[in-house]
């Protein structure tokens, strides 16, 4: 968990989720921002994850639903105002809590992956569900692009050095099983769509590497809120929040949550 906290207790913070096989790290420099901004900021680590593949391997979509649900819930009996901003899964679980939770006003979408069909997701992605019904689930792996998720080529150096590093976080690579459980997220969650009454900020690349902007489009689409924004970013992959529109990514996100 990496808090982001004021010396003088605020009474607004925001819950940072970050994305599938990722660790809190990702999200801390969008967390130092919003801080500035006067909240405080909590961004946890989801269930399975920054253990290594085998504890990912253990956990379910259930797992990382209920964790969210507990994470709010838990800051709105200490803040009068809790926002969430999410990518990757870590954005289809803000969907799933304010599908829940009525007080939730306020949350951003970065990089929603509601389906794996970016450029860089192999063409055999076809034999998919060969794999995930078959008792193959449990030991495949899909490796890891090597794009990483990141356009900018010094960023994505960096990235490569926290893969290899013996104690690494993020893993290099995609458990089956795991892609099963993100697959069985999102059917809930599109199903459930129309149930999210918050404003709503998404924010989505053209060059998504992972997830296309067809994500994107469905929650648009769909979503029951009267007030939502979709913004389409030109120049970066998948983890927006730290290649080369991160700037305006981060004042986008502010400027939402600040109600600007």
């Amino acid at each position: 968990m990496i808090e982001i906290k004021q010396s003088i207790t605020a009474n607004k913070a925001i819950l940072l989720l970050h994305g599938m096989t990722g660790e809190p790290a990702e999200l801390y420099y969008l967390g130092k921002y919003l801080h500035r901004l006067g909240f405080d900021v909590y961004i946890p680590e989801l269930p399975g994850h920054c253990q290594g593949t085998e504890a990912l391997k253990r956990t379910t979509w259930q797992d990382w639903l209920n964790f969210s649900f507990e994470e709010y819930d838990r800051l709105k009996k200490e803040y009068d105002v809790v926002y969430i901003s999410g990518i990757c899964l870590g954005a289809v679980l803000a969907l799933c809590v304010a599908m829940e939770r009525d007080d939730l006003e306020k949350i951003a979408c970065l990089s929603t992956t509601l389906f794996l069909d970016g450029w860089s997701i192999p063409k055999i992605i076809f034999l998919l569900p060969v794999v995930l019904y078959t008792v193959i689930k449990f030991f495949y792996a899909w490796p890891e692009s090597s794009s990483l998720g990141v356009k900018n080529e010094k960023v994505r150096g960096k990235v490569q050095e926290a893969l290899e590093k013996d104690d690494a976080k993020i893993l290099d690579c995609f458990p089956a099983i795991s892609i099963l459980q993100i697959l069985r997220l999102s059917r809930y969650t599109i199903k459930r769509l129309s149930k999210v009454k918050s404003e709503v900020l998404i924010i989505h690349s053209e060059r998504d590497d992972i997830a296309s902007t067809k994500s994107g489009d469905i929650v648009y689409k769909n979503i029951g809120s009267k007030i939502k924004e979709y913004i389409k970013l030109k120049d970066s992959y998948h983890l927006i929040v730290l290649d080369d529109e991160k700037d305006f990514v981060f004042k986008k996100t502010g400027d939402f949550f600040m109600g600007l």
